[in-house]
């Protein structure tokens, strides 16, 4: 009874170290996410702005910085798409993921766990 008790307090614990970990991860994620996001809007088309005020940003541009910043405040993360509006051309969506390792649920046959994020930025 004793031993059961405590594989179950090991698991436990285990889970609670890798739940922590990944909960780390995708916080780290989001961060860096969003400043690529963020540095999405150095890439509007500055003649356009200062011709009629509309800002629209060019998506070939706005992927570069988006994988440069993403690259530098998170190396192990990899940009899946860095998107522009069709309609409101001012407007980018960046998505990234990370594979975080496990540490205890290997135990139970999970090795690893893949976190994405999106999130998006209006530049205005």
């Amino acid at each position: 009874m004793a031993a059961a008790i405590m594989m179950m307090l090991i698991a436990m614990a285990g889970l609670i170290t890798d739940g922590g970990i990944m909960m780390y991860t995708k916080i780290r994620l989001e961060a860096a996410a969003d400043a690529a996001a963020h540095s999405t809007g150095a890439a509007y088309d500055a003649e356009l702005w200062e011709e009629s005020g509309i800002v629209e940003l060019d998506p070939f541009v706005a992927e570069q910085y988006a994988s440069i910043l993403l690259n530098e405040n998170f190396p192990e993360a990899v940009l899946e798409s860095c998107e522009i509006d069709p309609v409101q051309k001012n407007v980018a969506t960046v998505k990234a993921r990370v594979v975080v390792q496990t540490v205890f649920m290997k135990v139970f046959g999970i090795d690893n766990k893949t976190i994405r994020v999106t999130v998006k930025n209006k530049v205005s």
